[in-house]
């Protein structure tokens, strides 16, 4: 069972990552005696002169303080600065973006800060490798942009804050061409505009994001996350939070997220719009929300698995016509709309779900099949507006789930509970948690 206390740290977890006292710098400067390394300012005094005078294999170490970042980097080489709490490596990019073009080639960086400029770092890659590690990028239009023929880009630690343009297309992280991108521990932070998205992939890219967070976004008429052409995206670990708008927009080749959750957002959660319909959720959670939690366009066949949707105000699925939806094991409690909202010649499956104290009717439209489902109203009424024909009957229950604690959020189920079917085999999203 996935541990969805760890989904919700995630936050808590990211951000610790700028804490670093002034005694433990994240990326401290090479050994001054170490060969192959050239020191900013000690030997060279810019960045441009250290990668002028560069070979392959060396090592860049740059001081503290701010240099300029308008600098082409092409050989394979590694540039490390020095990331204290309060004693950065700066580059100034408002002049032009720290440039890496790693042709048939591996480039490190790790420790610096950006700021400024259309772009803060511009990756350009072909059979290429590019590790970007411990920095951040502040105030760009677009992040952090990688456009290649065919390479690897792995991100880790990132910190992209206040990119973006009020109105234009700005970014946090902008991807395109046929590359593969590993981001683990990024955070996005006021990423707005009136296009404006904090990652989007697109062409044949391949992109997998991990334990990240994407905080505080205005995503105007586009999305906090997009996923368009032959793109494949998935997320794993990650929370959004307060954001306005639609969070993920998949129309991609593929779409797919584990362990995702959305806290105090308004919009459209998830939207998809695939020509490969086919797509597979897991381990949603959203709370505090308004709006559509998903939003699936005509044709696509969508599951979602051990999920859980609770004091969202508005509907959970909006779906378009001929969809095929499978809910399995899910919680549902305190809506304020229809759990679905079906168009024409629709296949729902609910099976093994608790659906408690939400308005009815819970499924307006269609002929859905509920099969072994908990459906209970805490004010007392006697049976579900237009599910009455679903009660008793396939294993469906109206009681009392007995959640361990629903005031302080635990939806766990009590030992005991009538949710739990035997055998490991239960209703709702989370296993037996109490007594």
């Amino acid at each position: 069972m996935i541990n969805r206390i760890l989904l919700m740290s995630v936050l808590a977890l990211v951000l610790s990552l700028c804490a670093c006292s002034d005694d433990d710098p994240v990326a401290p400067p090479l050994d001054p005696g170490e060969d192959g390394v050239i020191h900013v300012p000690g030997e060279v005094a810019t960045l441009a002169e250290a990668v002028a005078a560069a070979a392959d294999g060396d090592s860049i170490a740059i001081a503290a303080g701010t240099f300029d970042g308008d600098v082409t980097i092409d050989k394979a080489i590694t540039i490390r600065g020095t990331s204290q709490t309060d004693d950065w490596t700066i580059l100034d990019t408002s002049g032009g973006p720290l440039s890496l073009v790693a042709d048939s080639r591996d480039i490190v960086v790790r420790g610096l800060k950006t700021t400024g400029g259309e772009t803060g770092i511009a990756i350009e890659l072909n059979q290429g490798h590019v590790d970007l590690s411990l920095c951040e990028v502040i105030a760009a239009t677009h992040g952090v942009t990688i456009d290649a023929d065919t390479g690897t880009v792995d991100l880790e630690s990132m910190i992209f804050r206040d990119c973006g343009e009020e109105t234009g297309n700005g970014s946090g992280l902008r991807i395109w061409g046929h590359v593969g991108v590993d981001l683990t521990n990024g955070i996005f932070l006021n990423i707005d505009g009136g296009s404006g998205v904090a990652i989007t992939a697109s062409d044949e890219s391949s992109v997998d994001v991990n334990s990240s967070s994407f905080q505080n976004h205005d995503a105007g008429n586009a999305a906090v996350a997009a996923c368009t052409g032959e793109a494949l995206m998935t997320f794993e670990n990650c929370l959004f939070r307060g954001g306005i708008g639609t969070m993920i927009h998949g129309s991609g080749f593929g779409l797919g997220l584990s362990d995702v959750g959305f806290d105090d957002c308004a919009g459209t959660m998830i939207r998809l719009e695939s020509d490969h319909p086919q797509a597979l959720f897991d381990s949603l959670m959203t709370r505090g929300t308004e709006g559509t939690v998903m939003s699936i366009g005509d044709g696509q066949e969508t599951q979602i698995l051990m999920s859980s949707f609770v004091d969202h105000e508005g509907m959970v699925f909006d779906l378009g016509d001929g969809v095929t939806l499978d809910l399995q094991n899910l919680t549902v409690a305190g809506l304020t709309g229809p759990l679905v909202m079906t168009g024409a010649d629709c296949t729902i499956d609910v099976d093994r779900c608790i659906v408690v104290d939400s308005v009815t009717p819970v499924i307006p439209f269609g002929t859905p099949t509920i099969t072994q489902c908990d459906l209970w109203r805490v004010d007392g009424e006697d049976a579900w507006t237009g599910l009455e024909e679903f009660l008793g009957v396939d294993g469906n229950i109206e009681a009392d789930p007995l959640f361990c604690d629903r005031g302080d959020g635990d939806y766990r189920v009590m030992i005991g509970s009538p949710c739990s079917l035997g055998m490991g085999d239960f209703m709702g999203a989370y296993l037996v948690g109490c007594e």
